[in-house]
């Protein structure tokens, strides 16, 4: 009996997979019964089946409510608090908790965020092959999205993760939750998370060659990155590597939204006046970013004209005898928006 009660559980759990109202209405049914009779039971596959269940149900958002009345989240942030030795219950915990942590509107504890990330952080510390972390990886990003106080990251889980990205530099799909946990953190302050080292900087610079998807999340980082001030600028810009794909990117035909973030570490980088001269050297890229200044997107346009504005103040002479930079300011004298007009016309008359 309980052989085909398993078995009849299984059928249950590919149904909650289906993008089938009615396939889905009957999962709900039987919901209270996979909670109550799997998940709070002893027997490790009843309880990773009830956690595949209610996973593939929590994928839709529309049933996540009714889930979480039903008492299902705790019980499944307890297993993974037991550390169990069964490596594919611990994944598949972490899987499913994603699906409800991923929704901004879900209200989690701060104690219970607490006893996820304590968990996360033991699990990515264990000697488990790279790709075995992925599901954790994930689960630890949506646990740093859901803090609403600043966290940092420990020495030692930095290291394990630079770890990872080392040992996963062949496989695409574990590099997005990395990238995205380095952003996360980074979005807090810059300084707390010691990721900027040689190691990573040549890691990261294979990702440019692989998926753009991969390669938005890269920019996005170092643009956090360069954002301010810091000692990170300068090894970002002495690495040959990097700078060379993303002033590629840029002058290159690329997807818009990419070239957008390479401007920005770009421009990141140009207003601090110890790296300034790095690209007043480069002729092409400034007549590149020139032209971006008539650009319809008033983000683009004003980081061109900050650049343009920082090469005018490094050294004026050369510009200035270009007819290209002036004639490009003068039509951006009447553009619709005050602050770039405003700009273009300080520019010159300071410097034209």
């Amino acid at each position: 009996m309980k052989r085909t009660n398993f078995f009849a559980a299984w059928c249950f759990v590919n149904m909650a997979s289906s993008d089938n109202i009615s396939h889905i209405g009957l999962c709900m049914e039987v919901a209270p019964t996979f909670i109550n009779e799997f998940l709070l039971t002893e027997s490790t596959q009843r309880r990773e089946l009830a956690c595949w269940f209610i996973g593939n149900i929590s994928s839709n958002k529309e049933y996540i409510y009714e889930l979480l009345a039903m008492g299902c989240f705790n019980p499944i942030v307890n297993l993974l608090k037991t550390g169990s030795r069964w490596w594919s219950l611990l994944k598949t915990c972490s899987w499913t908790l994603c699906h409800f942590l991923r929704h901004e509107e879900i209200d989690i504890s701060l104690e219970i965020l607490h006893d996820i990330e304590n968990s996360c952080k033991h699990l990515l510390l264990k000697e488990v092959a790279c790709d075995e972390l992925y599901e954790i990886l994930w689960l630890y990003y949506f646990i740093i999205k859901k803090y609403t106080v600043k966290i940092m990251l420990q020495n030692h889980i930095s290291e394990k993760i630079l770890e990872i990205l080392e040992g996963s530099k062949d496989n695409d799909i574990m590099l997005l939750p990395i990238l995205k946990v380095y952003n996360e953190f980074i979005s807090w302050n810059v300084d707390s998370i010691n990721i900027v080292s040689s190691m990573f900087l040549n890691n990261a610079s294979s990702i440019f060659g692989k998926d753009q998807l991969l390669v938005k999340e890269l920019l996005f980082l170092l643009s956090n990155i360069t954002a301010e001030k810091n000692s990170y600028r300068g090894m970002i810009i002495s690495n040959t590597k990097i700078m060379n794909n993303i002033i590629h990117l840029l002058t290159n035909p690329t997807l818009f939204e990419l070239k957008k973030e390479c401007l920005h570490i770009i421009v990141n980088l140009a207003v601090d006046p110890e790296y300034t001269q790095y690209f007043y050297n480069l002729e092409d890229l400034y007549f590149t970013i020139l032209e971006y200044i008539s650009h319809s997107d008033l983000e683009v346009s004003l980081l061109a004209l900050t650049f343009v504005e920082s090469m005018l103040k490094f050294n004026s002479f050369i510009i200035v005898q270009q007819t290209s930079t002036r004639d490009i300011l003068e039509t951006t004298e009447n553009h619709p928006n005050q602050k770039i007009s405003t700009i273009a016309t300080s520019l010159l008359e300071c410097y034209f």
